[in-house]
């Protein structure tokens, strides 16, 4: 993968095993003395992102009423993008990447989606949002994002919608989590 190249996301359809943390270890830790448990903490230097679904997109298609939205991530100028749902307002992904070695580098990092309407000579910008590096824990949690226009925009304000994630830090030493989308994720239909 070249710097800068986006790459499709991995559809999850799977039931996964149960995430263990860096290290083998849970996050109580190993046993302490007399039954106690010590905290060991969870060195995050990665994070596993699932794009769960949009809500209440912009139409940018004149002659359908829709959009053909689809999602970018980008974590420190790596990109990974979802496949396009076509026409459709309120799309469900499901789609689930990883990011290795990318967080932690001593400032909180942003995770950024982009979500665009494809089209074949542009793309129109929908909206975006982001997360922060000090929002993540080394368990799975969903976030629903109000999207935001863009800082130059004169149309700021206006309701672009909302994109819920799934996103989890790990261990880049570790295997990279699969979240179990029987918890978090949609279904169509």
């Amino acid at each position: 993968q070249q710097p800068g190249q986006a790459v499709i996301l991995e559809k999850s359809l799977a039931h996964t095993p149960q995430i263990q943390p860096a290290g083998g270890y849970n996050q109580a830790g190993p046993p302490a003395p007399h039954g106690q448990q010590l905290q060991r903490p969870v060195f995050i230097d990665s994070v596993v992102v699932m794009v769960v679904r949009a809500a209440r997109l912009l139409s940018k298609d004149l002659f359908s009423g829709k959009s053909d939205p689809f999602v970018t991530v980008v974590v420190n100028g790596q990109k990974k993008k979802t496949e396009t749902i076509h026409k459709d307002l309120n799309p469900i992904w499901n789609q689930q990447c990883a990011f290795r070695g990318v967080l932690g580098k001593g400032r909180d990092t942003s995770i950024h989606f982009i979500v665009e309407d494809f089209d074949l000579m542009s793309n129109d910008f929908l909206g975006q949002c982001f997360l922060r590096e000090s929002q993540l824990t080394s368990e799975p949690q969903r976030f629903e994002m109000k999207l935001q226009g863009r800082r130059s925009s004169k149309k700021k304000n206006k309701d672009r919608g909302s994109l819920t994630v799934v996103a989890q830090g790990f261990n880049s030493a570790d295997k990279a989590p699969s979240i179990d989308i029987k918890w978090f994720a949609l279904r169509s239909g």
